[in-house]
């Protein structure tokens, strides 16, 4: 089969099965993305793999950098080559693409799809690069909610007059002044992080001898980090030490250990099956008054929020649906965007099992994505997502506050009996020990 051109709308997974030298060529939005995939049959993981700056000595793109390295990991590999360096000299391209076309986004949703179509979870899939390819990797993980960046020595911004020449060579008719307004998220993790309202999970590998490293990403990045107390929780940091300065990377060996210890962590998901069936599709979900009764019903895109005109103490909104498979267990990934800490006691969303409530959380305290696991489900048992005010408001802009926005729903097929009945990762979440 040679490497003929899918249309990312189209692609199969007889497509990923049938790769010629394990290349395939995904064309979005007319541009052609080139990547490399080793698909491993008994793994339910995904390691993406970001290029840094390329040595045209070497090779000429598309590059794919680390491929060798596929056979380390009892992981699906799929290795990411950046078309912005095409037909270009440009050792590195950041994603950046054409100012109409970020192709950084268009890798995000084809590595996506790629994984939807392998039936593996965000939770299961590490983003791994270093220096330039570091960026990218945190880049991509931020655009791809519950995975994890591993990154070594990486870049989480690119200077500002650097990244200002580097657009003026492609576009010289863009002021400096347009292209900070217009392409300064594409250049900075942190604005991206910010703008998306999202933080990811990273494993950050740092050479404690790479001066530069040190002073221009380790030490910005810490200040960043412990601004926000929540969002050191997310972050581990693994440092090493190379004579080498940003090119003493951490030795594939270590390498390979350490990511193979994360996917040993995900092992127990071997005896469980994702499954991918989308059964649980909500149309709609119920206002009610506070004394249960529906006052309306509203469509269902993903959130669910209380209208202004019935946001009266203790009415609710709530989104039902049933657990379709035969037993285990459903991945819930909730994000409320407000955080007011004088407004505590006000709002809260909610978690019911056969109407019987597990869990609760006040959503003026945590803005981040709360991933929450209930396990031990059987086919039948009624999931309720619940958005409650607790006191009368007036203002239309409580009906913004109450927005829940749903990010994930998903079944697990397993029938292994859990300790727990679910599990969290918002740090204000409170379990109810004994639901009535």
């Amino acid at each position: 089969m040679s490497n003929e051109i899918i249309s990312y709308d189209n692609i199969t997974n007889k497509d990923l099965l049938n790769l010629k030298n394990n290349k395939i060529i995904v064309r979005k939005n007319n541009v052609n993305f080139h990547f490399k995939i080793f698909l491993k049959k008994q793994s339910n993981s995904l390691i993406a793999f970001s290029n840094g700056a390329v040595d045209y000595t070497k090779k000429k793109p598309p590059v794919f950098m680390r491929e060798k390295w596929q056979g380390d990991y009892n992981a699906n590999c799929i290795y990411i080559d950046d078309p912005t360096l095409h037909n270009s000299n440009l050792r590195v391209g950041w994603g950046f693409g054409e100012d109409n076309h970020y192709y950084l986004e268009s890798i995000s949703e084809i590595v996506k799809e790629v994984a939807n179509i392998l039936q593996i979870p965000s939770e299961n899939t590490i983003y791994f690069g270093s220096s330039a390819g570091g960026f990218m990797s945190m880049m991509l993980a931020t655009m791809h909610p519950n995975t994890t960046a591993v990154i070594n020595n990486p870049q989480f911004t690119v200077k500002e007059e650097r990244y200002i020449n580097f657009v003026k060579n492609k576009y010289p008719d863009y002021t400096h002044h347009e292209i900070k307004e217009l392409f300064s998220e594409r250049f900075s993790f942190y604005r991206l992080s910010e703008n998306r309202e999202y933080f990811p999970k990273v494993v950050y590998i740092i050479n404690r001898y790479s001066e530069s490293d040190v002073n221009l990403q380790y030490i910005p990045f810490k200040k960043y980090i412990d601004t926000d107390q929540g969002l050191s929780e997310y972050v581990q940091f693994i440092e090493y030490h190379s004579s080498n300065g940003h090119s003493g990377l951490y030795p594939r060996q270590q390498v390979s250990k350490l990511l193979n210890s994360i996917l040993e962590k995900w092992s127990a998901n071997k005896y469980i099956t994702y499954n991918n069936d989308e059964k649980n599709i909500m149309t709609s979900f119920l206002v009610r008054d506070n004394k249960s009764n529906i006052l309306t019903k509203v469509p269902y895109y993903n959130l669910i929020y209380i209208p202004k005109r019935f946001l009266q103490a203790k009415n609710f909104s709530e989104l039902n649906f049933s657990y379709k498979s035969k037993s285990g267990i459903l991945k819930l990934s909730l994000l409320s965007k407000y955080r007011f800490k004088s407004g505590r006691k006000l709002l809260e969303y909610s978690i019911l099992i056969n109407d019987k409530l597990i869990c609760v959380e006040d959503m003026s305290q945590f803005n981040r994505i709360n991933d929450v696991n209930i396990f031990n489900l059987v086919k039948g048992d009624r999931i309720t997502i619940r958005v409650q005010t607790l006191n009368t408001q007036s203002s239309s802009s409580w009906e913004t506050a109450s927005i829940l926005h749903i990010l994930q729903v998903q079944e697990y097929i397993t029938s292994i009996k859990f300790p727990e009945q679910i599990t969290y990762t918002s740090p204000f979440m409170k379990k109810i020990s004994n639901p009535s």
